[in-house]
Formats: structure tokens, sequence, C-alpha cells
């Protein structure tokens, strides 16, 4: 037995699949939100709206050494680096030093911060990381990202990532 619908024009009991009301002549089309390429659509822009959250990190360089280096773009986002990066050697490693405002507009459970480390060449040779736990809606943080010197190979640094939740 076929399905019967209600004609949207005119009321008249009409068959699903009726292309047409054979009483008043309407169209019998789905709502548009029935249609399947309308929840492709939906689909598509909920899959960029969550990749776009995901990774919030911002771009810096800095030269190893006792010297300063600036941020080289900073964008307004959940996170934001703060003035100058810097960067000390001692025995044990390598410090990647500056500060982070949390603009997110909560408070952050967790944050964690990695720069990537280069030698002379250009190699990646390690990385440098530092983390925090409660920091606070428009805080700031003093980070220290801590990586291994092997032998004074470390010339260079490049922001990889800021992670939170």
């Amino acid at each position: 037995m076929p399905k019967i619908i209600k004609c949207s024009v005119c009321n008249e009991d009409i068959a699903a699949s009726a292309k047409i009301c054979p009483k008043c002549g309407a169209k019998n089309k789905k709502p548009f939100y029935k249609k399947w390429w309308v929840w492709a659509i939906v689909v598509v822009i909920v899959a960029i709206v969550a990749s776009s959250s995901g990774n919030e990190g911002t771009t810096t360089t800095g030269e190893n050494g006792n010297g300063t280096t600036t941020v080289e773009s900073v964008k307004k986002e959940k996170y934001e680096i703060i003035g100058d990066v810097t960067s000390e050697k001692d025995a044990f490693g390598v410090y990647i030093k500056g500060t982070l405002k949390n603009n997110s507009g909560r408070d952050c459970s967790y944050l964690q911060i990695t720069f990537n480390l280069y030698d002379g060449e250009g190699n990646q040779i390690g990385t440098a990381f530092d983390n925090i736990n409660n920091l606070e809606k428009d805080g700031t943080w003093k980070f220290k990202a801590m990586g291994i010197d092997a032998d004074g190979e470390v010339a260079s640094f490049k922001l990889a990532e800021v992670t939170g939740f």
C-alpha cells in the first residue's frame, strides 16, 4: 500500500510518490531540509569549523644564543605571544622564554607550547616545550620551554604549536 501524505496546497490526500497533486496540480516536493545535498553542506560546514578550532598556533622565529627575537607574525587568536621571545643555553639544554596571553575567553585547564629546534643548516634536531595548568581567562603565562641542546647544535627555533583545553 503506498504511503499517503497531504497536499501542501489543497490538503487533499495524495500518494507520497506523486509528482503533482491530482486535485490542484501543485508540485509534491520534499522540504529543502529533507534533501541529501542540504545535509552534505551541513556536514562540510561542521567539518570546517571543527578543523579550524584545532591547532591555534602562531608563527615565530628566533636565533639561538642570548639574543632576542621578535614575533614574526602573530594572529589575534586564542593564544597570543606578547613581546619578545628569547633563548638561552646552559650545560643541560636550551630554553625558549617568552609570555603567552590567553585570549580564548575562558579559563584553560591545560596549555602546552612547543617549539621546533634547528641546527645551523636548518635541519630539525629536536623540540622544546613547556606546559601550565589553570591559566585564567585573559591571563598571561611566562613560559620557559626546555629542549636538549646536544653538543651546542641548536642554532634557531620556530613555534610549532600552542594547544590547550
